[in-house]
């Protein structure tokens, strides 16, 4: 999150006396997956997973998206597919899962999908974006009414003062207020003037 890889690498060995071997691999595999290890790390995941079959659920949910995410980054579009699908049989109802999963069928090309995927999941902010992107790439009519309320909801959190979202929030602005200069913004975005 914060870009302090090697701090996060010893945070997740100080993990291997504490949890279960699949949860810290899963911890430095996804570190070591975005910083140039990326096949490796691929490798020592499935391999990890391979070796725990009955790990809990919400443990696999979370290795099995984190396999599709390496793959679809590697370029193998198939794999990530399966462990998607792998990941939605055990829990279809993860929000992170959901998001990714919307945003790998973004990229290639399915909006469709996501609208199937997504249209009863609407609560977080993070699926409605990508509900929204979907109706986008679809030219619906139905675009204008959730990208206004994607912006009260992004105004809501300001007001709470809640920065969860600012990767959303920032990717809402860029893509569907088509204002990159507030996108980039380091301070409140989505304000007035980049309507």
């Amino acid at each position: 999150m914060q870009g302090v890889y090697e701090g996060a690498r010893e945070e997740c060995r100080a993990l291997q006396g504490l949890t279960q071997e699949l949860v810290w691999a899963a911890c430095l595999t996804s570190v070591n997956g975005v910083t140039g290890m990326l096949d490796e790390s691929y490798r020592q995941l499935r391999a990890a997973l391979d070796k725990y079959p009955n790990a809990q659920p919400g443990v696999q949910s979370w290795v099995l998206t984190s396999l599709a995410e390496m793959a679809a980054r590697a370029g193998m579009a198939q794999e990530a597919e399966a462990h998607f699908g792998a990941a939605l049989a055990v829990d279809a109802a993860a929000n992170y899962l959901l998001g990714a999963y919307a945003d790998f069928l973004l990229d290639y090309d399915r909006p469709q999908e996501v609208l199937v995927l997504l249209r009863d999941k609407t609560r977080a902010d993070p699926l409605v974006l990508r509900y929204a992107l979907a109706l986008q790439a679809q030219h619906s009519k139905e675009l204008p009414a959730q990208v206004e309320q994607l912006r009260d909801r992004f105004e809501a959190s300001r007001l709470r003062g809640d920065r969860v979202h600012l990767r959303e929030e920032a990717r809402f602005t860029l893509h569907l207020l088509d204002a990159p200069k507030s996108a980039t913004a380091t301070g409140p975005c989505c304000s007035a003037t980049a309507r």
